[in-house]
């Protein structure tokens, strides 16, 4: 569904020539340049009067010309605006109206550029300044949630980087293993990415909210690593000592932990609302990639930088 809201700067109306020819103009520019089909209109409305006052005749299908044919199709509009039959199209006030119509799914970015287009095409013929033209509809609505939910998903991990960057800096006193801690926490979440984009699963506001959950879990498992580690070190041993000693035992309860949570998550496949079985699925796999890499690769950030980490 394709809308064009028009709103008129003035409480003057749209029920005169002047603004209906005007709405015209863009209603044409819309199905010719747009590519918008089945718009309906005051435009639309006044040409079909025009014709039913002419007996119907196909020709007649038009805007009229003179100003006499014009008072009886205005008189028709004003009786309609009374009685509600046209509550779609035009506000209350007169001073609010709208052109509706159908458009292909072209997708954001194409919706984007015929935007573009079109307020060139306003700006060109001096609308701009005698109309506030707004396009709007259900395609424009989702596709704008969509821009908002990525832009959204953005700040939130965004601010979850930042908050858990400044624990484990405060935490440890080192830039440096606040680097090691979250490096294998974004890998997971980049992955995650890559498998719902393999498996076709849309972003949206369902799905977005896994990114963060799965962040918070994951960098709990670095966290107990890095803090048995950093202890184990207080005690005097060598690093490669310390971090053997950290998997052992803290390594044995973070792989017990992933496997329970995974129990809790996994069960939500079985349910029959999609959005419930890709939570728990992507949640599920999220944890045993956040749990693969702090068993892989936290070891090769650690030992390279031994005698630099402060404790």
């Amino acid at each position: 569904p394709f809308e064009l809201g028009i709103k008129l700067p003035d409480s003057s109306g749209f029920l005169n020539p002047e603004h209906i020819k005007a709405i015209d103009q863009i209603e044409q520019n819309l199905r010719d340049d747009y590519g918008v089909s089945a718009t309906v209109s005051l435009s639309t409305i006044s040409k079909e009067l025009n014709r039913m006052r002419k007996a119907g005749r196909a020709d007649a299908q038009v805007l009229p010309d003179s100003d006499s044919d014009w008072k009886p199709i205005i008189r028709d509009l004003e009786r309609l605006q009374k009685a509600g039959k046209i509550d779609n199209l035009i506000s209350e006030d007169g001073n609010y109206t709208r052109i509706s119509g159908r458009v292909g799914d072209w997708g954001a970015r194409m919706f984007d550029t015929k935007n573009q287009n079109f307020e060139e095409y306003i700006y060109r013929v001096g609308y701009s300044e005698k109309y506030d033209l707004t396009i709007t509809g259900t395609g424009t609505l989702i596709d704008r949630t969509n821009q908002n939910l990525v832009s959204s998903l953005g700040k939130g991990l965004g601010m979850a980087f930042l908050l858990i960057s400044i624990i484990i800096g405060v935490l440890f006193r080192s830039v440096r293993m606040v680097i090691i801690a979250l490096v294998p926490n974004i890998i997971p979440l980049i992955a995650l990415g890559g498998i719902m984009a393999l498996m076709g699963v849309q972003l949206k506001m369902s799905t977005s909210i896994i990114f963060t959950i799965a962040f918070g879990i994951a960098v709990d498992d670095t966290i107990h690593l890095l803090s048995r580690y950093r202890l184990e070190l207080y005690k005097g041993r060598q690093p490669i000592w310390a971090l053997l000693t950290a998997y052992t035992h803290t390594g044995k309860a973070l792989i017990l932990t992933t496997f329970i949570l995974l129990g809790g998550f996994i069960s939500m496949c079985f349910s029959s609302f999609q959005s419930t079985f890709y939570i728990g699925l992507l949640v599920s796999l999220t944890l045993l990639l956040a749990l693969a890499f702090d068993m892989l690769l936290l070891p090769i950030l650690l030992l390279p930088g031994k005698k630099k980490i402060s404790v």
